[in-house]
């Protein structure tokens, strides 16, 4: 009798819940799909992130060429070959670092600033123009009112010197040497005198009323005192070292070219087509190059970017210049 009614309850009351190893592998189950969630949405923020930060750094790379351009475009020479002109510098307080692989240097004419004063010396409202200045003064402030500028020599380098303010592989800086400074076109209590580094020790200057074409080469004043200014235009550039080697030019001549125990650069160079022999007056073509690494690490070893692979590396931007700077030049027969 008590049999079949412990019979009966245990067929009516069966036992209920999951055993314990079912529990285990649920759990396991769980774990391996919530991992694999996981996974995914941080796979996916991180490709998100990359992509942020590769076309961050194109754009920068992008607006670092267009604004080496405009300066390059402005250009009334562009040295093909800069390396006599750095050598000169050397000699003065303006000397380039000793890392610095220098690809476009040029002369340009710097425009006078209305909003700046640039003006304030040379003329104003009610008198004559150049008025109350000496008779060398007097030459310069004509000069400046004729060309409504000054000369600056400016050269574009890539350093990968290790500089704590500044991430990437490389940087681009911009460095000049301007013919007068802000003091000297301002300030009543200073002279209306050349940049020091301009003026020869015999007192006459290379580029007093215009630059001519044999000074092209020109020798700096090694005398002269200064205080060297390059600033930084762009970080995240690519390694100097970088391989392959850029392309040969199709025309013109490559900027900075491979020399004795330095590789030529794929990272940032020029093509530039020197002044033609036979007439030496015509404007110049300039193409540059310019290469980008958003990686931020010397070893490519980015959280965000995961290592150098096809997904990280960018294409090199290039740009087309003509130079349309016009001073003392001619039109051609």
């Amino acid at each position: 009798m008590l049999r079949q009614v412990l019979k009966k309850h245990l067929v009516r009351y069966p036992n209920q819940g999951f055993t314990l190893i079912e529990l285990l592998v649920s759990m396991v189950m769980a774990g391996l799909i919530i991992s694999g969630l996981m996974f995914l949405v941080v796979d996916l923020l991180r490709t998100d992130q990359r992509e942020l930060t590769l076309e961050q750094t194109q754009q920068d790379m992008k607006r670092a060429l267009d604004y080496i351009a405009d300066d390059v475009r402005e250009a009334i020479y562009v040295y093909d070959d800069p390396t006599p002109l750095v050598t000169n510098l050397a000699n003065t307080d303006y000397a380039l670092p000793a890392d610095a692989r220098p690809v476009l240097a040029f002369w340009k004419i710097k425009q006078l600033n209305v909003e700046a004063g640039d003006y304030s010396k040379l003329s104003t409202p009610g008198t004559a123009a150049c008025s109350g200045l000496g008779v060398d003064p007097f030459k310069r402030c004509q000069a400046l009112l004729v060309r409504h500028g000054y000369y600056e020599l400016v050269i574009y380098y890539s350093t990968d010197d290790a500089d704590p303010e500044w991430e990437g592989e490389a940087r681009v800086y911009r460095y000049s040497v301007p013919e007068y400074s802000q003091d000297a076109l301002t300030d009543p209590a200073t002279a209306l005198e050349e940049n020091s580094i301009y003026v020869l020790d015999s007192g006459a200057t290379p580029i007093q009323g215009g630059l001519p074409r044999s000074d092209w080469a020109w020798v700096p004043n090694d005398s002269g005192a200064g205080t060297f200014r390059g600033d930084v235009l762009v970080d995240f550039v690519a390694s100097l070292a970088a391989t392959p080697a850029p392309p040969a030019c199709e025309t013109g001549t490559q900027v900075p070219a491979a020399t004795a125990g330095v590789t030529a650069s794929n990272s940032f160079y020029a093509c530039i087509r020197p002044i033609d022999a036979s007439n030496n007056l015509l404007n110049q073509d300039v193409s540059i190059y310019l290469r980008g690494d958003a990686d931020p690490t010397p070893t490519n070893s980015s959280l965000v970017l995961g290592g150098v692979s096809d997904n990280s590396e960018l294409p090199t931007l290039q740009t087309r210049v003509l130079t349309r700077g016009v001073v003392n030049k001619d039109l051609p027969d």
